[in-house]
C-alpha cells in the first residue's frame, strides 16, 4: 500500500497531467495499474481511491 503522502502527490500529478494535456486539446491516458504508482492495489485487491478519481478523469478527492 502506498503511503498517504505517495499518493496524494501521485494523484496531484496524475491530475495536474490530465488537466495539462486537456487544456492544450490533446487526449491522454492512464497506463499504470497495479504498480507502485498504479490506480489498483494488488495486495490490497482494490482501487487506490486518490490515484482512482483522476485516472478516471475525476478531481482528486479533497
Amino acid at each position: 500500500m502506498l503511503p498517504a503522502a505517495t499518493a496524494t502527490t501521485a494523484a496531484a500529478h496524475v491530475a495536474n497531467a490530465m488537466v495539462r494535456t486537456e487544456r492544450l486539446g490533446l487526449s491522454w491516458a492512464y497506463w499504470e495499474f497495479g504498480t507502485d504508482f498504479g490506480s489498483f492495489g494488488l495486495d490490497a485487491n482494490d482501487w487506490r481511491p486518490a490515484l482512482r478519481r483522476p485516472a478516471a478523469g475525476l478531481a482528486p478527492p479533497c
